[in-house]
């Protein structure tokens, strides 16, 4: 385990604010872990208000879009049980949330909105049900009644097995694809 996100988490939890800064080098090799619980972690500094100062200029923005989507995607794939990193379902729930709000954002890049969405759509095809039920209820159904997020979605109409998801998340009282 790294024991430096240990150390400030621990720093969090206690409120303990003094002196943490977290450098693009700190960020970098928490990325390349192969850990979900170092992931986890870095996840809960990078969505916890009180820690934006302990991040260097950019490094916070930038982190989540390099970083998110695969925590996320991570998550939904080995659902883990974990202090620290999301469980399948709560991994979808929070993508799905932060995928409205960057949606939202005029500023943000639509090929990049158009990769997760594809990135999304090649999960759900070569996943089992348990993974196709979580994009459905933990992420389509909250997504696609959301104007900003529907139309990135177009492809999924035309392919019949997305197309069988999407209209699940769009209508949930419709049964499972599967």
């Amino acid at each position: 385990m790294n024991l430096e996100i240990c150390e400030i988490i621990e720093n969090v939890e206690k409120q303990r604010f003094d002196n943490i800064k977290i450098t693009q080098e700190m960020v970098n090799s928490w990325v390349q872990s192969d850990d979900l619980e170092i992931l986890g972690m870095l996840y809960a500094l990078l969505t916890n208000v009180r820690c934006n100062s302990f991040f260097e200029t950019n490094i916070k923005d930038d982190a989540k879009f390099n970083f998110l989507p695969n925590y996320f995607i991570t998550c939904i794939l080995e659902d883990p049980d974990s202090e620290w990193a999301d469980s399948r379902y709560t991994a979808a729930i929070d993508f799905s949330s932060w995928f409205r709000e960057i949606c939202s954002d005029t500023k943000t890049n639509k090929t990049y909105i158009l990769l997760i969405v594809k990135r999304l759509a090649d999960l759900y095809l070569n996943s089992n049900d348990d993974i196709k039920e979580a994009i459905i209820n933990g992420f389509l159904e909250h997504v696609l009644h959301d104007s900003s997020c529907e139309p990135y979605f177009k492809d999924w109409k035309i392919n019949a097995v997305l197309n069988r998801a999407y209209q699940c998340g769009i209508n949930p009282r419709l049964p499972l694809p599967f």
